[in-house]
């Protein structure tokens, strides 16, 4: 069986499984999982992921290689630094 989806072909073996076909692994963490930004009076969320391998009928699990450099655990990243913070208050 074929038939055409929003993706492209989508195509089923004889016992009803699906063929010809690649599915994105991906990595969500705390720091990344939703971004919430005020848009008017409604919210919109947004997922932000990182693609960390692929899953094929044909190959099955196949790692793919990371598109940015991980950041630092965030203790490490406070270590030896010196921060400045800035508070601008106005008065009308």
């Amino acid at each position: 069986v074929e038939l055409e989806g929003l993706t492209g072909e989508i195509r089923f073996n004889d016992d009803g499984r699906r063929q010809n076909y690649t599915l994105h692994v991906v990595e969500m963490t705390v720091n990344s999982a939703m971004v919430k930004e005020a848009m008017g009076l409604s919210l919109m969320t947004v997922y932000v992921t990182l693609q960390v391998a692929e899953w094929t009928d044909e190959a099955g699990f196949t790692p793919v290689s990371a598109k940015y450099v991980r950041l630092k655990p965030h203790s490490e990243i406070e270590k030896n630094r010196t921060y400045i913070v800035t508070t601008i208050v106005a008065l009308n």
